[in-house]
């Protein structure tokens, strides 16, 4: 069961979009009952951690896009002007 997790963490990059996340929880499901593995957790919970996972990787995605965008955006300089200088008599 905690591989199966593991597994379904690392692939947050690889889902495209929520059907693909059903039907990864959908083949995790089927082919573990055929291997004998019973305590992998319900069809809705798999699907649940997929969905998770694909958001997780969003964020991390989006935060690192800003980032980036961040560090190329030019920046202002804060400068003051120069002081004035009054000359006497002017």
């Amino acid at each position: 069961h905690t591989a199966i997790r593991g597994w379904i963490e690392s692939l947050g990059p690889a889902f495209e979009g929520q059907g693909e996340t059903a039907h990864t929880a959908g083949e995790v499901v089927r082919v573990g009952a055929a291997l004998g593995f019973r305590e992998l957790g319900s069809e809705g919970e798999l699907r649940a951690r997929c969905s998770a996972a694909r958001r997780r990787w969003g964020a991390y995605r989006k935060a690192a896009l800003e980032r980036r965008r961040d560090r190329t955006r030019p920046r202002q300089a804060n400068v003051a002007a120069p002081p004035t200088t009054n000359a006497p008599g002017g």
